[in-house]
């Protein structure tokens, strides 16, 4: 899962990841597990990642009006353009 800590976010907790963890293994038997590889870094840590690795930040979408093109106003659109413009930034 792409969660990340650094909000307020009940759903970008470490104990979110933990008990998400916790249900789909015990509702699995142990068979399924769930993943956070970006779970304790934060958005401008998962933007250096990305730089580093050439992931393409331009692509993403994070409006949480849900309108296309997206509203530009709200925090995750305002939280998205500063991690682009990190990502023009030298590393």
């Amino acid at each position: 899962m792409g969660v990340h800590t650094g909000t307020n976010y009940q759903d970008c907790s470490i104990k979110f990841q933990e008990n998400i963890e916790t249900l789909v293994h015990t509702l699995s038997a142990g068979c399924l597990t769930v993943d956070f590889p970006f779970g304790i870094l934060t958005k401008l840590d998962i933007a250096a990642f990305c730089k580093k690795k050439d992931v393409p930040l331009n692509l993403t979408y994070s409006c949480l009006q849900g309108v296309i093109p997206p509203c530009g106003a709200c925090f995750g659109c305002q939280d998205r353009k500063e991690v682009i413009s990190y990502e023009n930034t030298a590393i």
